[in-house]
């Protein structure tokens, strides 16, 4: 699968699953990183979505990772 693909399943997963009334895909602001996938329920959910173990790796030295600036009280992990 790709990036593409698994963004618009975490969409559609906090839209149905995660019963969240606003998700977005890749939403773009003036914050320090663009969300894969960000729904807003109950609470704020972020889903990082993860093609390779590479993703990850990437993941652990951007600065919003390092410095706990990224959005979402609730943050899930969405790999094929």
């Amino acid at each position: 699968m790709t990036h593409a693909e698994l963004v618009d399943r975490a969409v559609r997963w906090l839209r149905g699953s995660r019963r969240c009334r606003v998700a977005y895909g890749e939403l773009t602001t003036g914050a320090a990183c663009i969300p894969d996938a960000i729904g807003w329920g109950w609470k704020s959910e972020l889903v990082e979505v993860k093609v390779s173990r590479a993703d990850y790796r990437r993941d652990g030295a951007k600065g919003a990772h390092l410095s706990g600036a990224l959005p979402g009280e609730l943050r899930w992990y969405l790999t094929p």
